[in-house]
């Protein structure tokens, strides 16, 4: 994924938990482990201040067995906290590690053992459930639907609410592309002018030395 495309899934998280999740915060560091990665999103203010991405999810973390047994990976789990870690204190330091840490959670015993990891590592997590009784859901979807679809529902929460008053973190890194994308262009053109100068160029000295070489053969042929 590129820079926007990683904002724009931590804004619908972040969208999806302020809707429709408990333990939700004005000011938090909110963690949401994926099957393959994990995002982590510093909120100030109700918005998106910072926000992490790695490549370390459920899959990675736990293991079934040929019996259904659920084991998990010590050095993976203590990989895992150390990135955590690592995310937050690159949002704004130690300051940052005191504000309440939520983990989104479907109750499922995978997301609890991480809770449990990040609490034995230092970090105070607590679990953010769906508000199942107050979405009044249909019969045939549960809260596990909502914690597995939170990034389409919060998405789509944030297209039929107002634009979003969040900063955009990658203002900067997409004007710097495009620049980027621009000098490139006059590079290209100006490479391309010198080349057919070059080859203009070329092309005269070629025309000349024939006609030199034709005068001589004519002027042998004459003589």
């Amino acid at each position: 994924f590129g820079a926007p495309d990683v904002y724009l899934s931590c804004e619908g998280v972040v969208k999806a938990w302020q809707r429709l999740f408990t333990e939700v915060e004005s000011e938090a560091v909110l963690i949401s482990v994926g099957r393959r990665d994990t995002q982590v999103c510093l909120i100030r203010a109700g918005l998106v201040a910072h926000a992490s991405v790695f490549p370390t999810g459920l899959q990675d973390l736990t293991t079934v067995d040929e019996h259904g047994t659920v084991s998990k990976s010590t050095e993976l789990m203590e990989r895992f906290t150390q990135d955590v870690r690592s995310a937050i204190e690159s949002f704004q330091g130690d300051e940052s590690l005191g504000l309440p840490i939520l983990v989104l959670s479907d109750g499922s015993e995978e997301i609890d053992r991480i809770i449990a990891a990040l609490h034995a590592a230092g970090l105070p997590a607590k679990p953010s459930l769906p508000k199942s009784q107050a979405l009044k859901l249909p019969a045939d979807c549960q809260g596990r639907d909502v914690y597995e679809y939170r990034v389409p529902l919060g998405l789509a929460i944030m297209a039929l609410e107002s634009p979003s008053q969040a900063l955009n973190l990658f203002v900067d890194m997409n004007e710097q592309e495009q620049a980027r994308k621009a000098r490139s262009a006059q590079r290209s053109v100006k490479v391309a002018a010198v080349l057919a100068v070059v080859m203009l160029v070329a092309l005269v000295v070629a025309a000349y030395a024939v006609d030199v070489a034709s005068e001589k053969r004519l002027s042998a042929l004459v003589n």
